[in-house]
């Protein structure tokens, strides 16, 4: 079987100068989906990072709030069902004359429940230091296949592997982040069969997507005017490490196999979504 993979990368720039409105915001964006086969097996990512600057007041930077942001969020379809499975997110903020933190998030979807839950969850003030790394069962769906003569109970799974790595400082009016959320995402398979004198099994091995979006960002109040000096630096790291994946059964010593998968191995790819920096006056 082949592999399809569906890019889309948008670059994007806002500004406004109405008071309570976004005045700046820079931001790379990707979506990407990885089909195999007939497309009943899917699996891509949303990968996004920005940084803002939010006007409050229309004389005065009181009020005003900065804002760095990375995000990556998986999704899987197996066997026709489609779920997002799993999330990444980070946030910092500064609120000039008020608040600021660093907020992230690690979200998995619990497959006994079907809902997402968060696995991680705290957030920051001053220097941030802290990396987190998990692996949790995503999702897990069954169907009934045939591998020559024999019925084959297949149940397919689909494992994370989950991290981030975060550093910087939130200051009274200004923010450098450094932060790199990491989502990836392997299947497996078991099965079982209902047949006198038959036995089955899973054969291959599957790895499917790994997206990593290092993301270094700096955002504060400009000297000289009313405005923001801001840097952001966003990429997205794609890895897809390929295999094959089926089942199989025996009767009578004669092997008859199911094929779900199997594509090219190793792709690796780095997509630039956006590198720049500058100083914006409103």
């Amino acid at each position: 079987m082949k592999k399809l993979a569906l890019i889309t990368i948008a670059t994007s720039l806002a500004l406004a100068g109405t008071a309570g409105a976004t005045n700046l915001l820079r931001q790379g964006t990707v979506s990407y989906t990885q089909r195999f086969g007939s497309g009943d097996w899917e699996a891509g990512y949303t990968a996004n990072g920005h940084v803002r600057y939010d006007q409050d007041a229309t004389t005065t930077v009181s009020g005003d709030k900065l804002t760095i942001l990375g995000s990556v969020t998986a999704w899987v379809e197996m066997m026709g069902r489609r779920n997002d499975v799993a999330q990444v997110r980070g946030e910092a903020y500064t609120t000039i004359g008020g608040s600021r933190a660093f907020e992230v998030e690690v979200w998995a979807r619990v497959p006994a429940i079907g809902i997402q839950m968060p696995l991680y969850s705290n957030s920051f003030t001053g220097t941030i230091s802290v990396s987190k790394s998990y692996s949790p069962m995503l999702m897990a769906t069954s169907a009934w296949f045939w591998a020559g003569p024999i019925p084959i109970k297949a149940t397919a799974y689909a494992e994370g592997s989950l991290s981030f790595s975060a550093s910087g400082t939130l200051g009274a009016s200004s923010i450098n982040l450094s932060f790199a959320p990491k989502a990836g995402v392997d299947a497996g398979a078991s099965a079982e069969v209902d047949m006198l004198f038959a036995s089955a099994g899973v054969y291959g091995e599957l790895n499917l997507l790994y997206a990593r979006l290092p993301f270094t960002a700096s955002i504060g109040l400009a000297s000289g005017c009313y405005g923001a000096t801001w840097q952001a630096d966003v990429d997205l790291r794609l890895q897809s490490l390929g295999g094959e994946f089926g089942i199989f059964g025996t009767l009578a010593g004669k092997r008859y196999e199911h094929a779900f998968w199997g594509f090219d191995p190793v792709y690796d790819n780095t997509y630039p979504l956006f590198n720049n920096a500058g100083t914006t006056c409103f």
